[in-house]
This record gives structure tokens, sequence and C-alpha cells, in this order.
């Protein structure tokens, strides 16, 4: 395992975890909170990475500071959501992130970031898991408006927000501390911050619940009991994973922990199903789509002869470092034949 911190040319400051022992070429990418950062204590991403990082079909994870926040360029005070966005998405940009299997990891605000980049990515072999994604139940131009006629473009988060203290929070005002903790926020961390009055407006505007359900890219989502306490309409319940409230931090963190452990591996495997779909349309000698190659789909009706069905072998050991010899390939028909093949294979890597 490879770990080191490196400062992107744009000024974007991240953390690399490579596994060069990974049998697969998924790249989980971190996408945290509002204003979260690399240096947080306990830093719940942190805590993530190490528990994945050493899986054998990890092959890198990555975490970065969003533009403005951390050890990132920019500055938080005069900043807007699409800087953000934009910026994300240039220090992702790359070929050997394209040409992997993605898995973004997001924390409230995060998800929004998250789909927006991969929106701008086009990345189509990818999936998400969002943390307590937030949802708007809480108009706080009430409170902007207090700062309305400052001659600064600014807030300062503890004018703002009063009562945010280091070792407790006393005196707070509860709308404002659900708002910033539901998108993600480390109340000691943003402690002191200057904020953009424009980038909170952007975030405000966000309609979360009317945007969750046109979300394009396959997702899980994990909510915490006591966010859905306040959140009582959370749409389709069918990719839902809930932790129970727990008084321990510790248990929380585990809980949260195996959780996404889970949905990742149970996820894997859909996405090489996809990968494969696309090797298929690319070697096929007729004109095919991903919604074509359904799991009962005859290999020759693909438009895959034997010849086109060995070079498609040959590229899939290459791919998953697997051994298909073993296998009776002369006598596969089926696309969920091949799947089998590559589930047996790799299935000890999940265990």
């Amino acid at each position: 395992m490879i770990n080191d911190h490196f400062f992107n040319s744009d000024g974007t400051y991240y953390f690399s975890s490579e596994n060069k022992k990974a049998t697969i070429n998924v790249t989980i990418v971190f996408f945290p909170g509002f204003a979260q950062t690399l240096n947080e204590r306990n830093y719940l991403f942190s805590n993530i990475r190490k528990f994945l990082q050493n899986k054998k079909y990890v092959k890198r994870i990555i975490q970065f500071d969003y533009y403005g926040c951390g050890e990132s360029c920019g500055d938080l005070a005069y900043t807007n959501l699409n800087d953000i966005i934009n910026h994300a998405y240039k220090f992702l940009n790359k070929e050997d992130i394209k040409r992997t299997h993605l898995i973004t990891i997001c924390n409230g605000l995060g998800a929004y970031i998250s789909t927006e980049v991969l929106k701008k990515l086009n990345h189509k072999n990818c999936f998400s898991v969002f943390i307590n994604f937030p949802k708007n139940n809480l108009n706080i131009e009430y409170y902007l408006d207090q700062f309305k006629y400052t001659q600064k473009s600014f807030i300062n988060m503890y004018d703002f927000c009063p009562g945010i203290d280091y070792e407790n929070l006393t005196d707070i005002n509860k709308d404002l501390y659900f708002f910033f903790r539901d998108i993600g926020a480390d109340f000691n961390n943003i402690h002191g911050l200057n904020i953009s009055k424009t980038l909170i407006n952007n975030i405000n505007q966000i309609d979360f619940q009317n945007y969750m359900n046109n979300v394009t890219v396959n997702f899980k989502r994990i909510l915490t009991s006591d966010f859905l306490e306040r959140n009582k309409k959370i749409g389709d319940s069918s990719n839902i994973f809930i932790l129970n409230k727990v008084d321990c931090d510790f248990t929380r963190m585990l809980n949260l922990k195996k959780s996404i452990y889970q949905i990742v591996e149970e996820n894997i495997m859909e996405l090489i199903e996809f990968s494969l779909s696309n090797m298929i349309i690319d070697i096929s000698d007729i004109k095919l789509k991903n919604k074509d190659i359904l799991s009962d789909s005859y290999l020759e009706m693909l438009g895959l002869d034997s010849i086109r069905i060995m070079e498609l072998v040959f590229k899939l050991e290459e791919e998953y470092n697997v051994n298909l010899e073993k296998y009776n390939i002369n006598n596969l028909t089926k696309f969920r034949e091949l799947i089998g093949y590559i589930e047996e294979e790799l299935d000890c890597e999940f265990n």
C-alpha cells in the first residue's frame, strides 16, 4: 500500500492511497461535507479509508480538500458552489479515473457535488454512497437578511451562528445548527470561518428532495435515525440503509464503516457487469447499446462468434487478473454464464 499527500497543479490538496496488489481496478473517491477537510481530528473519511484500503478489490482511494477548504487554494469568503464543483471536476478529469470502476462516498453536501461532477465527467461505470443526503427543511433567508446590508460579501460563521464553542454547543440556534450539520459541516472546523454569502445562498436554494428524485447515477443512501427524525419525507426507501441511533461514537463509526463496506461489495459486480457489456459492445460485429445486453442474452445474438468470444476472454483475464482456462469456454453461450465465471473467480476477494 502506497500512501502520500500531494498538491495538484490546480492547487487541490489531496491524499492518495494505492494498492499495487489489487485485482480489480476500483477507485474510491471521497466527497466531504460542507467545509470538511483532511486535517480534521477523527475525520469521518479517514476512518473509512483505513477500513477499506487493504481490500484486494480496491486499487486506489482518493481524499481531497474542496476549493477554498483546508490546504487547497482559494478562500471560502469569495467562493460560490460552482467554483467548488468545477475545481473538483478539473481535479478528477483524468484518463486513469475515466478507465476505472469509480465509487464515490459522499457526506452531506458532498452528494450534490459528486453528482454534478459525475455529470461533467460523463462517467458511466460508477456508483455512489450518500451519507445523510440533506433535505431542505429550512429557508435560512431570514437569517441571511440580518447580514443583507453589510458591505462585506462574506459572513463570519461565529456571528452567523452564535453559540458555537469548541467544547460544547451553548445557546446555539438549532435551526441553523441542523442546517449546517445536515450538509456535513463539522462545527469545530467551521468555527470562525468567513463564508461567502453567495455560497450559503447557493446551498440554501437547492431543492434537495427534488434533486434526489432526479439523480441518474446508481446510488445507495445511509441515513442515521436522528437525521430521519428531522427529515420525514425521504422518497424511495428501497435504496436506503438506516443506522440506529447509538450513544457511543465508536460504535456509530463502526456501524457506518460496516454499512459502507457491505454496500461497496454488493455493487462491485454490477460495475463489472457494466464494464463487460462495454467490452462486448467494442468487439461485437453489430451495433449494440448497454440496454441490449441482458442476463439471458446469447453471445451469438450479441454479435460474438467463437473468435470474438476468445478475444473477450483474453481481455477479461488481463483486466481482472483471473484465469478462465479451467472453464469450458468453447461451450459458453450466454452472458450470464460468463458473469458467473468471473464472479466465481473473484468470490475469494470478497470474503
